[in-house]
Protein backbone atom coordinates (compact mmCIF):
# COMPACT_ATOMS: atom_id res chain seq x y z
CA UNK A 1 0.00 0.00 0.00
CA UNK A 2 2.55 2.51 0.88
CA UNK A 3 4.27 1.60 -2.83
CA UNK A 4 1.21 1.89 -4.50
CA UNK A 5 0.79 5.31 -2.91
CA UNK A 6 3.98 6.66 -4.03
CA UNK A 7 3.62 5.07 -7.41
CA UNK A 8 0.49 7.22 -7.98
CA UNK A 9 1.69 9.94 -6.20
CA UNK A 10 -1.51 10.38 -3.68
CA UNK A 11 -1.53 10.33 0.22
CA UNK A 12 -1.75 7.77 2.61
CA UNK A 13 -3.04 7.99 5.61
CA UNK A 14 -3.55 5.26 8.82
CA UNK A 15 -6.46 4.93 10.79
CA UNK A 16 -4.70 5.43 14.47
CA UNK A 17 -7.05 7.33 15.65
CA UNK A 18 -5.31 7.23 19.50
CA UNK A 19 -3.22 9.73 17.74
CA UNK A 20 -6.20 12.83 18.23
CA UNK A 21 -7.01 11.76 21.73
CA UNK A 22 -7.23 14.83 23.23
CA UNK A 23 -4.41 13.90 26.84
CA UNK A 24 -2.13 11.67 24.11
CA UNK A 25 -1.70 15.02 21.59
CA UNK A 26 -0.53 17.47 25.07
CA UNK A 27 1.97 14.82 25.67
CA UNK A 28 3.26 14.27 22.37
CA UNK A 29 3.54 18.29 22.65
CA UNK A 30 5.63 18.47 25.58
CA UNK A 31 7.68 15.48 24.69
CA UNK A 32 8.23 17.59 21.09
CA UNK A 33 9.10 20.45 23.19
CA UNK A 34 12.15 19.16 23.87
CA UNK A 35 12.03 19.85 27.48
CA UNK A 36 12.46 16.15 28.32
CA UNK A 37 16.18 17.06 26.51
CA UNK A 38 17.12 13.73 25.09
CA UNK A 39 14.60 10.99 25.12
CA UNK A 40 17.12 7.83 26.34
CA UNK A 41 14.50 5.48 27.35
CA UNK A 42 10.96 4.47 26.35
CA UNK A 43 8.17 2.06 27.33
CA UNK A 44 4.68 1.15 26.56
CA UNK A 45 2.16 -0.13 29.59
CA UNK A 46 -1.27 -0.97 30.37
CA UNK A 47 -3.06 -3.84 29.13
CA UNK A 48 -6.02 -5.51 29.72
CA UNK A 49 -6.77 -8.25 32.03
CA UNK A 50 -9.68 -9.74 30.39
CA UNK A 51 -9.99 -8.43 27.15
CA UNK A 52 -9.65 -10.89 24.16
CA UNK A 53 -12.17 -10.38 21.11
CA UNK A 54 -14.48 -12.78 19.20
CA UNK A 55 -14.45 -13.23 15.45
CA UNK A 56 -11.23 -12.90 13.53
CA UNK A 57 -9.05 -11.62 15.81
CA UNK A 58 -7.72 -14.61 17.07
CA UNK A 59 -8.13 -16.47 13.75
CA UNK A 60 -4.18 -16.15 12.48
CA UNK A 61 -5.38 -16.39 9.10
CA UNK A 62 -7.26 -13.41 8.93
CA UNK A 63 -5.42 -11.39 11.76
CA UNK A 64 -2.12 -11.68 11.14
CA UNK A 65 -1.23 -10.44 14.72
CA UNK A 66 -3.52 -11.38 17.83
CA UNK A 67 -2.94 -8.51 20.80
CA UNK A 68 0.29 -7.62 19.14
CA UNK A 69 -2.03 -6.28 16.17
CA UNK A 70 -5.23 -5.21 18.08
CA UNK A 71 -3.83 -2.97 20.92
CA UNK A 72 -0.46 -3.45 20.48
CA UNK A 73 0.21 -1.04 17.23
CA UNK A 74 -1.09 1.90 18.85
CA UNK A 75 1.14 1.49 22.18
CA UNK A 76 3.62 1.41 19.56
CA UNK A 77 2.46 4.60 18.11
CA UNK A 78 2.09 6.03 21.35
CA UNK A 79 5.35 5.62 22.39
CA UNK A 80 7.26 6.42 19.51
CA UNK A 81 5.24 9.01 17.81
CA UNK A 82 5.98 10.90 20.73
CA UNK A 83 10.01 11.11 19.92
CA UNK A 84 9.43 11.04 15.93
CA UNK A 85 9.66 7.27 15.36
CA UNK A 86 13.68 6.72 15.43
CA UNK A 87 14.17 3.40 13.15
CA UNK A 88 13.99 0.65 14.90
CA UNK A 89 16.88 -1.87 14.41
CA UNK A 90 16.74 -4.82 16.43
CA UNK A 91 14.50 -6.88 18.61
CA UNK A 92 14.11 -9.54 21.16
CA UNK A 93 10.57 -10.44 22.13
CA UNK A 94 8.40 -13.23 23.26
CA UNK A 95 4.43 -13.60 22.53
CA UNK A 96 2.26 -16.07 24.25
CA UNK A 97 -0.63 -17.57 24.26
CA UNK A 98 -1.57 -18.92 27.48
CA UNK A 99 -4.96 -17.65 28.31
CA UNK A 100 -6.20 -18.05 24.80
CA UNK A 101 -5.44 -21.32 24.72
CA UNK A 102 -7.34 -22.07 28.23
CA UNK A 103 -11.00 -23.17 27.80
CA UNK A 104 -11.14 -22.26 31.59
CA UNK A 105 -10.18 -18.45 29.75
CA UNK A 106 -11.73 -18.40 26.61
CA UNK A 107 -14.30 -20.49 24.90
CA UNK A 108 -12.82 -21.24 21.42
CA UNK A 109 -9.44 -22.26 22.95
CA UNK A 110 -9.22 -25.54 20.44
CA UNK A 111 -9.22 -22.76 17.09
CA UNK A 112 -7.20 -19.74 18.99
CA UNK A 113 -4.03 -18.98 17.03
CA UNK A 114 -2.91 -15.95 18.18
CA UNK A 115 -0.97 -13.96 20.44
CA UNK A 116 -2.67 -12.34 23.71
CA UNK A 117 0.35 -11.33 25.52
CA UNK A 118 3.62 -9.96 24.38
CA UNK A 119 6.70 -8.26 25.34
CA UNK A 120 9.95 -6.99 23.30
CA UNK A 121 12.95 -5.19 23.96
CA UNK A 122 13.70 -2.92 20.71
CA UNK A 123 17.14 -1.05 20.07
CA UNK A 124 16.53 1.72 18.36
CA UNK A 125 19.02 4.79 16.39
CA UNK A 126 20.11 7.80 18.11
CA UNK A 127 20.83 4.95 21.58
CA UNK A 128 16.90 5.13 22.19
CA UNK A 129 15.63 2.10 23.82
CA UNK A 130 12.02 0.80 23.99
CA UNK A 131 10.66 -1.31 25.95
CA UNK A 132 7.09 -2.78 24.66
CA UNK A 133 4.36 -4.60 26.53
CA UNK A 134 0.59 -5.55 25.16
CA UNK A 135 -1.92 -7.90 26.90
CA UNK A 136 -5.47 -9.33 26.35
CA UNK A 137 -5.62 -10.97 29.14
CA UNK A 138 -3.13 -11.60 32.43
CA UNK A 139 -3.41 -11.85 36.55
CA UNK A 140 -2.87 -8.18 36.83
CA UNK A 141 -4.30 -4.68 36.66
CA UNK A 142 -1.88 -3.50 34.55
CA UNK A 143 1.54 -4.13 32.74
CA UNK A 144 2.74 -0.55 34.13
CA UNK A 145 3.26 3.22 33.35
CA UNK A 146 4.04 4.71 29.92
CA UNK A 147 7.33 6.17 30.47
CA UNK A 148 10.14 8.97 28.18
CA UNK A 149 12.96 9.18 30.56
CA UNK A 150 14.92 12.26 29.48
CA UNK A 151 18.22 13.92 29.67
CA UNK A 152 16.11 17.01 32.09
CA UNK A 153 12.82 15.17 32.52
CA UNK A 154 10.67 12.38 32.36
CA UNK A 155 6.19 11.89 31.34
CA UNK A 156 4.81 9.42 33.04
CA UNK A 157 1.05 8.26 31.95
CA UNK A 158 -0.53 6.01 34.78
CA UNK A 159 -2.39 3.34 34.02
CA UNK A 160 -4.45 1.11 35.90
CA UNK A 161 -7.61 2.20 38.58
CA UNK A 162 -6.79 5.42 40.10
CA UNK A 163 -8.00 4.45 43.86
CA UNK A 164 -6.62 8.11 45.73
CA UNK A 165 -9.13 9.98 42.41
CA UNK A 166 -5.89 12.19 41.30
CA UNK A 167 -6.27 15.49 39.19
CA UNK A 168 -4.85 13.69 36.09
CA UNK A 169 -3.16 10.63 34.61
CA UNK A 170 -0.21 12.48 33.72
CA UNK A 171 2.82 13.41 35.18
CA UNK A 172 6.31 15.39 34.62
CA UNK A 173 9.04 14.51 36.92
CA UNK A 174 12.26 16.97 36.57
CA UNK A 175 14.93 19.02 38.61
CA UNK A 176 14.74 22.43 39.56
CA UNK A 177 17.57 24.62 41.07
CA UNK A 178 18.83 20.57 42.44
CA UNK A 179 15.63 19.97 43.58
CA UNK A 180 13.61 17.00 42.73
CA UNK A 181 10.16 18.51 41.46
CA UNK A 182 7.08 16.11 40.27
CA UNK A 183 3.86 17.43 38.66
CA UNK A 184 0.89 16.75 37.33
CA UNK A 185 0.32 17.97 34.09
CA UNK A 186 -3.20 18.82 34.09
CA UNK A 187 -5.96 19.37 30.95
CA UNK A 188 -5.96 22.41 29.14
CA UNK A 189 -9.05 22.05 27.38
CA UNK A 190 -10.15 24.82 24.82
CA UNK A 191 -13.05 26.80 26.29
CA UNK A 192 -15.82 28.93 25.32
CA UNK A 193 -17.69 30.49 28.24
CA UNK A 194 -20.85 30.63 26.60
CA UNK A 195 -20.69 26.55 25.37
CA UNK A 196 -18.77 24.75 27.76
CA UNK A 197 -15.38 22.30 26.71
CA UNK A 198 -15.26 20.67 23.99
CA UNK A 199 -12.57 18.32 23.47
CA UNK A 200 -12.44 16.22 20.13
CA UNK A 201 -13.61 12.85 19.89
CA UNK A 202 -11.10 10.86 18.56
CA UNK A 203 -13.01 8.90 16.01
CA UNK A 204 -14.56 12.16 14.55
CA UNK A 205 -10.71 13.98 14.99
CA UNK A 206 -9.74 10.85 12.50
CA UNK A 207 -12.02 11.44 10.39
CA UNK A 208 -11.81 15.09 10.37
CA UNK A 209 -8.17 15.11 10.00
CA UNK A 210 -8.61 12.63 6.51
CA UNK A 211 -11.74 14.78 5.60
CA UNK A 212 -9.21 17.90 5.74
CA UNK A 213 -6.29 16.32 4.04
CA UNK A 214 -8.60 14.73 1.06
CA UNK A 215 -9.28 19.03 0.34
CA UNK A 216 -6.06 20.67 0.84
CA UNK A 217 -4.87 17.40 -1.15
CA UNK A 218 -2.08 16.28 2.03
CA UNK A 219 0.26 15.70 3.81
CA UNK A 220 -1.64 12.63 5.51
CA UNK A 221 -2.56 12.82 9.08
CA UNK A 222 -1.27 10.19 10.00
CA UNK A 223 1.78 9.68 7.57
CA UNK A 224 2.00 5.61 6.38
CA UNK A 225 5.89 5.36 6.35
CA UNK A 226 5.82 5.63 10.43
CA UNK A 227 3.11 3.10 10.33
CA UNK A 228 5.22 0.87 8.45
CA UNK A 229 8.35 1.61 10.75
CA UNK A 230 5.65 0.54 13.65
CA UNK A 231 4.51 -2.82 11.73
CA UNK A 232 7.99 -3.87 10.83
CA UNK A 233 8.44 -3.70 15.02
CA UNK A 234 5.44 -5.90 15.25
CA UNK A 235 7.25 -8.43 12.72
CA UNK A 236 10.07 -8.47 14.13
CA UNK A 237 8.44 -9.50 17.53
CA UNK A 238 6.96 -12.53 15.89
CA UNK A 239 9.91 -13.36 14.30
CA UNK A 240 11.85 -13.22 17.45
CA UNK A 241 9.82 -15.27 19.83
CA UNK A 242 9.56 -17.80 17.09
CA UNK A 243 13.31 -18.26 17.04
CA UNK A 244 14.06 -17.52 20.49
CA UNK A 245 16.59 -15.07 19.66
CA UNK A 246 17.38 -11.32 19.07
CA UNK A 247 16.31 -10.57 15.51
CA UNK A 248 17.20 -7.34 13.15
CA UNK A 249 14.22 -5.38 12.03
CA UNK A 250 13.67 -5.33 8.29
CA UNK A 251 12.15 -1.76 6.84
CA UNK A 252 11.11 -2.74 3.77
CA UNK A 253 12.39 -0.31 0.86
CA UNK A 254 9.88 1.63 -0.64
CA UNK A 255 11.24 2.63 -3.93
Amino acid sequence: MVKASHKAKRFLTIGFQPRYDFTRRKVDSIIQSGVLGKVYYVQSGGGRRRGIPAGTFVDKEKAGFGCLGDIGCYSIDECLHAIEYPKPLTVSAIATDYFGKNPKYWPGADTFDVDDFSVALVRMEGDVTFVFKQSWAMHADSLGDTLWLGTEGAIKIRNGHDELNRPSRVMYFTDVNGQHVDSYVLPTIPFNAYEGSRPIDMWFGKMRGFVDAVITDGPAPVPCEEILHNQAICDGIYRSSKLGAEVEIVIPKIK
